[in-house]
């Protein structure tokens, strides 16, 4: 039995990664896509709007741009409202409703439509755009956001982690140390001085020395943004015997031919020429198709409909996926599909949720056993399969994978920002409905 366990310490939204039978329904086989109808336009009598009087704020790609927290809820001066742990935000005011629409972080900062009703434990608010939460905390001055930076890691060895102020001034009752693989991600606009020393707080609460947290942001792999006088086909090079040596680049189309240099793995190069099973990347330089992953351009699926539609098409045999907004390649870049144990459903599927940091553990311990808590930027598509970054991944290119989409830790961030349901200021999950569906992935061979 394979053992592989990564920990940390991040807000607890379990998932799993493969291993198991999909309990969801069984998506279309992309051969055999059928045309969507485009939704009727319902045409209105209103009143043309009024012209606005100050532009409205440009949001990025896939993030809903909020009204300003009103004054008649918390009075002048204050933006938003901070919760003071991890919150769940229901679909109504009940916290018997199983609907959710997203997750919170502790001191995340929303906007606030209006107060329900308030109980012995906590106040029920409605949120901008959607959704309801029963909280404590307390007006803030600051917009809405949450500076949790998944990207940021601290491998634990012999560091103290204190579970507060107090704890940090007492200097004694801190989580004791752990296993080296242990890695956080941290807030990192919410450092604290204490006795000037400066602490910063993790998703969950605890507070690490400054000193302590060296900066990893993940793997050195990183696709390419499609613009300017960069065009698909986009190729990198591979080495299909071992794909931990470099590439051998031949004087001729032919394994007999001479090697005339090496090249790293990954590395981008241009295919100026294709011939029975081989590519020609420069004067008498010849690279065996095996060798090669390619990004190509892609046609749509029938239901992308609009012109700046958020897609992105993955390509099982390449290792490939390509970012577009309808018909326009955005980034492109290698990944990690499932292992021939534990494959990737080829298929057409929408993202059901995003969450900014996630937890994958193992479905069937009994087979695989996994436990990775900080998995960033992850968007789910089935209940087992999301795709995600994996800053452990040293084999992008590889099908290495327990059935996610691995994409590295430069790209995915991209990838996720363009992709819907949009994203709420503040929120740490969001997931789709019908007002905010997700976008399409297609994975195919």
């Amino acid at each position: 039995m394979l053992k592989r366990t990564w920990f940390v310490a991040v807000l607890a939204v379990a998932s799993t990664c493969g291993g198991a039978p999909d309990k969801t329904t069984a998506p279309r086989d992309v051969d055999d896509l059928r045309a969507t109808p485009p939704p009727a336009v319902v045409k209105t009598n209103a009143a043309a709007p009024k012209p606005i009087e100050s532009p409205t704020p440009i949001a990025p790609p896939g993030k809903l741009v909020l009204p300003e927290q009103s004054a008649s809820v918390f009075g002048d001066g204050f933006h938003s409202y901070q919760v003071r742990d991890e919150e769940r935000i229901f679909a109504g005011p009940r916290t018997s409703d199983k609907e959710h629409v997203g997750y919170l972080s502790a001191r995340a900062r929303v906007v606030v439509k209006s107060l329900g009703t308030k109980t012995s434990d906590c106040q029920w608010m409605e949120l901008e755009p959607r959704g309801w939460i029963c909280a404590r905390g307390e007006p803030s001055t600051l917009p809405p956001g949450d500076e949790t930076a998944p990207a940021l890691w601290m491998p634990r060895y012999d560091r103290r982690v204190f579970k507060d102020e107090d704890d940090v001034r007492a200097n004694g009752g801190y989580v004791p140390a752990q296993a080296p693989e242990i890695v956080r991600s941290f807030k990192q606009k919410f450092a604290l001085e204490i006795d000037r020393k400066k602490y910063l707080r993790t998703t969950t609460g605890e507070l690490v020395p400054a000193t302590a947290v060296p900066k990893y942001w993940g793997d050195e792999v990183a696709g390419v943004a499609v613009e300017g006088n960069l065009e698909l086909p986009v190729a990198w090079t591979w080495n299909h015997d071992d794909y931990k040596k470099p590439t051998r680049i031949r004087a001729e189309p032919s394994r007999r031919g001479k090697v005339v240099r090496e090249i790293a793995l990954r590395s981008r190069v241009d295919v100026l020429e294709e011939r029975a099973g081989w590519a020609r990347i420069g004067n008498d330089e010849w690279i065996s198709r095996r060798d090669l992953r390619i990004a190509r351009v892609a046609t749509p699926p029938a239901e992308v409909t609009g012109t700046d539609e958020p897609w992105v098409d993955v390509t099982l045999n390449e290792q490939t996926i390509v970012l577009y907004r309808g018909t326009t390649p955005i980034r492109a870049t290698l990944v990690s599909t499932g292992r021939k144990k534990y494959p990737t459903p080829p298929g057409l599927y929408r993202v059901t949720k995003k969450t900014m940091v996630t937890e994958f553990k193992s479905p069937r311990p009994d087979l695989i056993e996994y436990h990775i808590k900080d998995v960033a930027w992850a968007m789910h598509f089935t209940d087992l399969h999301a795709m995600h970054g994996a800053w452990w991944n040293r084999g992008f290119g590889a099908n290495v994978s327990l059935g996610c989409v691995n994409i590295p830790s430069a790209d995915i961030r991209v990838i996720y920002e363009h992709m819907e349901p949009k994203m709420v200021p503040g929120w740490w999950q969001t997931v789709a409905t019908a007002d905010n569906p997700g976008s399409l992935i297609r994975i195919r061979r």
